[in-house]
């Protein structure tokens, strides 16, 4: 505990960074001016920005129900991912915004069929309510 210097948490959004050769360590509001300094990014997404036209609907189908069904099951779509994310996309335009909670059970122990990278997956910002290790958590 003596030799702790600073404690603290971060919060959504927030970094640290530690230079490894120098030993020096910086904080949230020390490393996104450096960053941003970096290079000119406006004028990068003027350059790379692509404006795209916004075009209507056609009535009828470009695709049978057989060929939709495989193109989704390719990119790993269910129809709950169609219906609750593209369909609100396409309609509104906007992201979906879904809850913070996860709870599909894990390729590797799920009974349903997976595609390879669903095995491949992380899990980040699991939270528990109240804290597991109140103690630490308590900073």
């Amino acid at each position: 505990e003596s030799s702790i210097v600073e404690k603290g948490r971060l919060g959504p959004g927030q970094m640290i960074a530690v230079e490894l050769g120098s030993g020096e360590f910086y904080h949230n509001n020390e490393i996104k001016p450096k960053v941003a300094a970096k290079a000119d990014y406006a004028k990068m997404r003027e350059k790379a920005a692509v404006l795209v036209d916004k075009s209507a609907f056609k009535g009828e189908r470009e695709m049978s129900e057989e060929d939709l069904l495989l193109s989704w099951t390719a990119f790993g779509w269910s129809l709950e991912d169609v219906g609750m994310g593209v369909a609100d996309m396409a309609s509104t335009g906007k992201e979906t915004t879904f809850c913070m909670g996860d709870d599909a059970p894990l390729a590797a122990v799920s009974d349903k069929p997976h595609m390879l990278y669903d095995y491949l997956k992380q899990r980040f910002a699991q939270v528990t309510n109240p804290p597991i290790d109140p103690i630490r958590e308590g900073l």
